[in-house]
């Protein structure tokens, strides 16, 4: 099991010489942090940001706490970003422009962003398929200047970022660790879809055996029933992320609501079903496309996905079954479980795929 994990690894290029000491993942809604040494979870810390406040202030403000509080001054952690912050290509690589390999896959990112650089833009280069007559690359980019202040403030506290990827990339390496510790006979196809409901947006891919075969991004995200339930009950935004998860949505419910509350639900009703729907479409178009291929299983992750009701509504919807989350499939260390237990695994996916190299 161990051998084929590292034969997986192996098809990645951005493997980090240096061993990250831990993961931070800035996202739309607050920062999260891990600490990692010798294989062994230490701590996790997870802080919001306050709306109403400056978030550049609270970044920076939040980071530097959190440096100090999990030792991460002097050594290099992995960092992700929110998926919209970055532009995504798939890129295939014939055998005739192997040997120019980084010219020919500079090329075809030109194609896509008009005058792109490499001394521009950063570029995560990840090989998600290779053979002996192609390789299939999934090119990550973000232009230098729109982060130059993250990393020279990181720099300032002397934490050196080892990588820097799109959080979606981070569960693809999480999921791709849990595939390799499945018991699978050897030839047996799997087939999985991912729905990362995040604060802002959802990204929607699929994997074959690993291999990410497609990508969907979509403007709509949690927040979409969070403002819901803030505009009519005039609370702040922190009170009804607190009530979105009390919320069930039901018709047999309905009878009992008062006129504003069934407003309400109403609304948020017509949003839940149009993620669903999103969703679908989405599976439909992979099953379109690649009509040998069936998913099997669809996997939530995100915060937004923490959303009462929404996994059984899709479960049902499309007929599948929907992938429990297990830290025995991610982690052997009963130390390691005792520590991410007390958290939503949800809400620390992406963290954790962040360090899956070092997490024993």
């Amino acid at each position: 099991m161990k051998e084929k994990f590292m034969r997986a690894r192996e098809r990645l290029d951005n493997l980090i010489k240096e061993k990250s000491r831990g993961s931070i993942d800035i996202g739309s809604r607050g920062i999260k942090a891990l600490s990692v040494k010798g294989g062994i979870v230490g701590d996790v810390l997870v802080e919001k940001f306050n709306q109403n406040e400056d978030k550049e202030t609270q970044i920076n403000e939040i980071l530097s706490v959190m440096i100090e509080r999990l030792g991460f001054k002097g050594h290099g952690v992995s960092l992700s970003l929110p998926s919209q912050k970055f532009q995504v290509k798939f890129i295939r690589i014939g055998q005739e422009n192997m040997e120019n390999r980084d010219e020919f896959i500079s090329e075809e990112m030109e194609e896509m962003i008009p005058g792109y650089s490499e001394y521009e833009y950063l570029t995560e280069k990840i090989t998600i398929n290779l053979d002996e007559y192609s390789e299939e690359v999934l090119c990550v980019t973000i232009k230098r200047e729109e982060i130059d202040y993250l990393l020279n403030f990181l720099e300032s506290l002397r934490v050196k970022v080892l990588r820097i990827v799109p959080d979606f990339v981070s569960i693809f390496m999480l999921l791709e660790r849990i595939e390799s510790n499945e018991d699978r006979e050897e030839n047996v196809n799997s087939y999985r879809m991912v729905v990362d409901v995040g604060h802002e947006s959802t990204k929607i891919y699929a994997l074959n055996n690993s291999v990410m075969n497609f990508y969907r991004f979509i403007l709509m995200g949690g927040n979409e029933f969070t403002d819901i339930i803030k505009n009519y009950k005039g609370i702040n935004f922190e009170k009804a992320e607190e009530k979105i998860i009390e919320l069930e949505l039901h018709e047999q419910d309905q009878e009992i609501l008062e006129v504003s509350e069934k407003s309400m639900m109403d609304e948020l009703t017509e949003a839940f079903k149009e993620l669903e729907s999103q969703i679908r479409l989405s599976y439909e178009y992979y099953f379109r496309e690649r009509s040998s291929s069936i998913v099997e299983e669809l996997v939530f992750v995100g915060g937004g996905s923490l959303l009462r009701g929404l996994r059984d509504y899709v479960k049902k919807s499309l007929e599948l079954e929907v992938m429990p989350f297990e830290l025995d499939s991610i982690t052997s260390k009963e130390e390691n479980r005792s520590k991410l237990e007390p958290y939503q695994f949800e809400e620390i996916a992406v963290l954790l795929g962040n360090v899956m190299d070092e997490v024993v």
